[in-house]
């Protein structure tokens, strides 16, 4: 976990909340359930912005985006905690990923790309490194076909300077 400390340090928050009673299979299976809620959280919210009239729908989405057999297996049958670490920021990416390719002058969607890939590099380098090529493609296709101004071009390289300093 030397390299993905998101883990630890959200376990030792879970700890102290629960005032050291906790085992440390109990603080570890904490934050494991702390994680996939705040996964289907972050898909609910993510899908209910995109799709407002939805709520069902977004229900259904977000259990099986924290319930497919992609996920389920990394928790029942391998030991790659990290990889669910990183579950809660991966909606959030991709919403500000759908948000910065929309027409507009809004920064919050090219934050929202950038405050969620900084916590999936502290959660999951690995996927982490599998998101933030596509972050950097979707700035490009950004500032050639969606809003070709000086000031995106400044708030993009703002951004991947804050990624990169994070």
């Amino acid at each position: 976990m030397r390299t993905a400390p998101y883990f630890v340090h959200l376990a030792a928050g879970l700890h102290a909340l629960a005032a050291g009673k906790l085992t440390i299979t109990g603080v570890m299976n904490l934050t494991l359930v702390a994680s996939v809620l705040g996964g289907a959280t972050s898909a609910y919210v993510g899908i209910r912005m995109l799709a407002p009239q939805g709520r069902i729908a977004a229900a259904l989405l977000a259990s099986l985006y924290v319930l497919c057999p992609a996920i389920v297996v990394i928790l029942t049958s391998m030991d790659m905690y990290a990889t669910i670490m990183a579950l809660p920021w991966l909606p959030n990416f991709w919403l500000g990923v759908a948000g910065t390719l929309m027409p507009g002058n809004d920064a919050r969607p090219l934050m929202l790309a950038t405050g969620a890939a900084a916590p999936a590099w502290y959660g999951h380098p690995a996927v982490a490194a599998w998101i933030t090529p596509l972050w950097v493609a979707a700035l490009a296709l950004c500032l050639v076909f969606v809003n070709r101004s000086w000031t995106q071009a400044g708030r993009a390289l703002i951004a991947l300077g804050a990624l990169a300093g994070s």
